[in-house]
């Protein structure tokens, strides 16, 4: 995480990223959660570390960032079909990921 620099102008790759919208979020969750919002869960992750910063402002969370010295591991599973098709990913936390099959992120 990083300030950009002064005058930078964003704007979308049309690869990975096709549209530029700034969002709040608890907003971005919320319309993701309804089907209006597309956040792969890799993206999805990152916004809800974003949460606790919400009322805050931004030096306090570079502040943060700058602080980290080791990213905890995300262990996400796969919602799958009778024929094993993906269907979604799950993230800890998340309904239904209990149930699912995956790593217990438990290190041997």
């Amino acid at each position: 995480m990083a300030r950009a620099p002064q005058g930078q102008e964003p704007r979308p790759d049309e690869g990975e990223t096709v549209t530029l919208e700034w969002v709040a979020p608890a907003e971005a969750l919320a319309a993701q959660a309804e089907g209006n919002f597309q956040m792969e869960f890799a993206t999805r992750s990152v916004v809800k570390t974003l949460l606790p910063f919400a009322d805050r402002n931004v030096q306090t969370l570079l502040d943060h960032a700058a602080a980290l010295t080791r990213l905890p591991p995300l262990h996400p599973r796969l919602r799958l079909d009778a024929a094993r098709q993906v269907l979604g990913v799950v993230l800890p936390g998340e309904p239904g990921y209990a149930e699912l099959e995956g790593d217990t992120g438990e290190s041997a």
